[in-house]
């Protein structure tokens, strides 16, 4: 996710995290499709196969492993739902196995969706909403966190010559 832009101003003019240089940050967004994933901090100068494992053990540990802690704590919230609303009301075969069995998958995602619009109670409803839209959550959030990582080559001189030292 790309930073504010007052933090690349220096006093001449600021080149800006998607590649445009202008005099001012005025017209500036950070929102903007190419500034939005815009490599735009670094740290270090490694090589290519140390940048690649930094990449994939934030990938596995903190997307996976995040992902791990989301689902468990999915599966425990969801399921005491199902409890409660069990004890008030009828909750049909596929959202028992949506919650109990397909925890966090796209498969769960449809049942919750097809029983929410098939559902009258206003509030089995936004339960099941609440429910779909965490569980979305869930099984997006390793591609977001891996979308907030990149590199990029330093580009430096072949053959250096008496003016370029």
């Amino acid at each position: 996710m790309s930073l504010p832009g007052f933090l690349f101003a220096n006093s001449v003019g600021v080149c800006k995290p998607d590649a445009d240089f202008q005099l001012s940050f005025a017209t500036y967004s950070p929102w903007k499709r190419d500034a939005i994933f815009a490599i735009n901090m670094s740290f270090g100068s490694y090589s290519f196969g140390v940048a690649k494992l930094i990449d994939v053990s934030w990938d596995v540990g903190i997307g996976r492993g995040g992902q791990a802690l989301l689902a468990y704590l999915t599966y425990k919230t969801f399921t005491k739902a199902l409890t409660c609303s069990m004890e008030s009301s009828v909750v049909s075969a596929d959202v028992f196995e949506a919650i109990t069995l397909q925890n966090d998958t796209i498969g769960g995602v449809f049942k919750l969706t097809k029983d929410c619009l098939q559902n009258r109670s206003a509030r089995a409803r936004g339960t099941m909403c609440c429910m779909i839209l965490a569980a979305l959550f869930v099984l997006i959030l390793p591609t977001w966190l891996s979308a907030m990582t990149g590199y990029t080559a330093v580009l430096r001189l072949l053959c250096k010559t008496a003016e370029t030292i």
